[in-house]
């Protein structure tokens, strides 16, 4: 099956488990996203794709076995709902929009200047400060399941 086919069924939401189950049976004929033959009518699946080639596909090492690119891309997959905000999304990942969970992007900042006005609309979009305790942070960045690749980025209050 190929990839655009694989995205014309299911969509902006991929769960891992249902790209694996997909890239191993062959699912019924669904209409695609886009009218064929529209200017941008099929601007989202062509973005994913070129997301997906730059973020995974060309950073891997093609597997040996068979069974190692849809496990790769299971990966991916799950790292692009969970993890990778989108601008289409306003900053959210599919995951919080899938779920009508609150979006990461506005919990309260954590602003390290300690004189930086409340009332700045430093950030986009526009959160509240977290102002209280410390003014030291630590970046934290972990990989999801050991592949360099995929990041997961957060900034924690320093102990």
């Amino acid at each position: 099956m190929k990839i655009a086919e694989l995205l014309c069924r299911a969509g902006l939401h991929l769960a891992p488990t249902t790209v694996a189950r997909m890239l191993k049976e062959e699912p019924p004929c669904l209409e695609p996203l886009g009218a064929v033959g529209k200017h941008g009518s099929i601007a989202i699946v062509e973005r994913f794709i070129r997301s997906m080639k730059h973020e995974c596909t060309r950073r891997l090492v093609v597997p040996l076995r068979r069974e190692g690119t849809p496990r790769e891309i299971a990966f991916y997959a799950e790292w692009y709902n969970t993890h990778r905000p989108h601008n289409a999304l306003a900053v959210r990942t599919p995951d919080e929009v899938y779920n009508g969970l609150p979006p990461a992007c506005e919990k309260p900042r954590l602003e390290l200047r300690p004189r930086w006005p409340a009332e700045s609309t430093c950030a986009s979009p526009p959160a509240l400060m977290d102002r209280d305790g410390p003014h030291e942070a630590r970046l934290e960045v972990s990989v999801l399941g050991g592949r360099r690749h995929l990041p997961i980025i957060s900034l924690r209050r320093a102990a």
